[in-house]
């Protein structure tokens, strides 16, 4: 019952019937009001109409007890006439005359002692009044008339109507009504059923088709009956379902196209929450970790246990902040390079990482291919460039005839051995690093002493270009484990890069600070900048940004590798930013602890 006055439906009903009941119920009052109104007003012009065919004969009489058979007469010829009230002529406290078949009744015993007082006293007064007899209740309508003669009041004249016929006339009146109304508000409920079916049914079919759509089943629409608000409603909801669709589909579509291209790319790729869950994992990737569906877990470190620690959640985090770079592991024999990007979400905000697993085994050994040849060539230039150097020192010494000639040839002969020389010399120390051939010598060093010396070592360079460089630290002395000088090896480098970079008037900046267990070193200045297409391969052996003018300031293309190779056998890293006119800065970070 209490669910069943929840609906709306039984809502709208009810409110329709109570409203109907009231205007019923008020309608009626109104109207057995009026009708007893009518009625009393009806009779008492029934009293009034008598009173005015007798009054004039009985004011004729001075004694009306002496008069007393022509008064009955009187009566009786009203009696005649169809006039059916009670007629009682009083003198005093004595009944003379009167219709009732009780003629010795005195007048106290029949009238009311108001209405005899007001009519003594010369006043026209009615009232309904409640009789008890033998039957019951009988309800009267009595009104006194004063007999007025010229010596005053000589009686009265009691008239009664029994309103007995009018109260039976009002209770039929009242039960029509009630019967009317039993009768309207059973069609009341049958209309207000129809009614409300009629507003309530597409809206439950709406709530219905909505309950499906919810749970995945989209193909509900619903049918418009009617152009009114209901019939909007159902339009707009179907509008919606189409809508809905056509949205659906293309997300369907564009998901199927993005997983056909992920399960069909040639590399691997897992999808990681920062929660450490796994979103999405293709086929490739399994194969990589040597996996399948029924053993595929949302824990991501436990699903690449099989890989390398450096891919591991917590050790990937720690060595890229920012979430992206790349990494090259090898598993079962193949190298794979694994490059990482964050994804947001709407906000911007970091959500997790995708890990792209690809396969360079070919082109690792390429590379190999050509270090190793690298290192040949080296080696197999040594000893002819060590015999051409004591060759030209013999010729510069005098033994041409052509002093002056000899001694031009002679200089760009040592010049261009001395860049062999460099070469070999830096392509026999990246050799070693490959090969893993070459240890540090780790002992306990201080940092700050150690950029100071080599920029005290550089000051001829830079005076000589006129150019400005600074040093800034945010400690006299920063002491930690590394190999003094394979890391002034760095420092020498990238100062001298800076330097020959760096046009006239330049400033060149340095800065040592000490970051949570690590040295990080900037070197900023305001040379010509490098273009950012140049920045990822920066670190390639013999990669140059100008050809041209790294011959012309001496550069092999080595110097960056071999100092990438150097801060990476301290555990560290080394990156560069660069703005083409603006200038570079070139920052390492290496752990204070070895």
């Amino acid at each position: 019952m209490i669910t069943m006055f929840k609906s709306i439906r039984w809502k709208f009903v009810t409110i329709f019937i109570m409203l109907v009941l009231i205007a019923i119920v008020i309608s009626g009052v109104f109207i057995i009001e009026f009708f007893d109104q009518y009625n009393k007003e009806q009779n008492e012009l029934r009293l009034d109409a008598l009173s005015a065919l007798m009054l004039p004969d009985l004011q004729l009489y001075s004694d009306l007890g002496a008069s007393r058979d022509k008064i009955n007469k009187l009566i009786e010829n009203q009696e005649a006439l169809g006039f059916r009230e009670e007629i009682f002529v009083m003198q005093n406290t004595r009944i003379i005359a009167t219709s009732s078949t009780n003629p010795d009744i005195r007048a106290d015993q029949v009238g009311d002692p108001d209405l005899l007082i007001s009519g003594m006293m010369g006043i026209e007064k009615k009232k309904i009044i409640n009789l008890q007899d033998q039957s019951g209740t009988l309800r009267v309508m009595d009104k006194v008339y004063p007999i007025k003669t010229k010596d005053g009041i000589s009686g009265l004249l009691y008239l009664r109507y029994n309103l007995e016929e009018t109260d039976s006339t009002i209770k039929k009146a009242k039960m029509i009504i009630l019967q009317s109304t039993v009768l309207a508000l059973s069609i009341t409920i049958v209309l207000g059923v129809i009614i409300a079916q009629s507003i309530t049914g597409p809206i439950n079919d709406v709530t219905e088709k909505a309950f499906k759509m919810a749970r995945g089943d989209f193909d509900q629409y619903v049918e418009v009956k009617s152009d009114d608000e209901i019939g909007k409603l159902a339009e707009m909801f179907n509008h919606l379902t189409r809508k809905l669709k056509l949205s659906l589909n293309e997300i369907s579509r564009e998901k199927n196209k993005l997983e056909a291209i992920v399960n069909n790319m040639a590399d691997g790729l897992i999808a990681v929450t920062k929660l450490r869950e796994v979103l999405h994992i293709n086929p490739r990737a399994l194969d990589i970790l040597r996996a399948n569906d029924a053993k595929v877990t949302k824990d991501y470190d436990t699903l690449v246990d099989v890989l390398p620690e450096v891919l591991h959640f917590d050790v990937l985090i720690n060595r890229h902040p920012e979430w992206n770079g790349n990494e090259v592991v090898e598993l079962n024999g193949v190298t794979y390079r694994v490059r990482f990007e964050p994804f947001a979400n709407e906000k911007g905000e970091k959500e997790g990482f995708i890990l792209i697993f690809q396969d360079i085994t070919e082109h690792q050994r390429l590379e190999n291919m050509r270090r190793d040849f690298v290192a040949n060539v080296s080696h197999e230039l040594k000893t002819p460039l060590t015999s051409i150097k004591s060759y030209t020192e013999t010729l510069m010494d005098g033994m041409v005839d052509d002093h002056e000639t000899t001694q031009q040839f002679l200089s760009v002969i040592n010049d261009e051995a001395d860049r062999m020389g460099r070469l070999v010399r830096d392509l026999l120390q990246l050799s070693n690093y490959d090969s893993s051939r070459s240890s540090l010598e780790v002992e306990v060093n201080d940092w700050v002493t150690l950029v100071k010396t080599v920029i005290n070592k550089m000051n001829v360079h830079v005076k000589s270009k006129s150019q400005q460089i600074s040093l800034v630290s945010d400690k006299e002395s920063i002491r930690a484990y590394f190999d003094y000088d394979r890391m002034e090896q760095v420092i020498t480098n990238l100062i001298s890069n800076a330097i020959k970079y760096t046009p006239e008037s330049g400033k060149i900046k340095l800065m040592v600070i000490e970051e949570s267990d690590n040295v990080v070193i900037k070197i900023t200045d305001t040379g010509f900048g490098i273009g950012s297409e140049h920045l990822s391969q920066i670190f390639d052996r013999f990669y140059r940004v100008d050809k041209a003018r790294s011959r012309e300031q001496g550069g092999t293309g080595l110097g960056l590798a071999i100092a990438k190779e150097i801060v990476e056998l301290h555990h560290g890293y080394i990156d560069i930013e660069s703005e083409v006119g603006t200038g570079t800065t070139v920052k390492l970070r290496v752990p204070t602890g070895f």
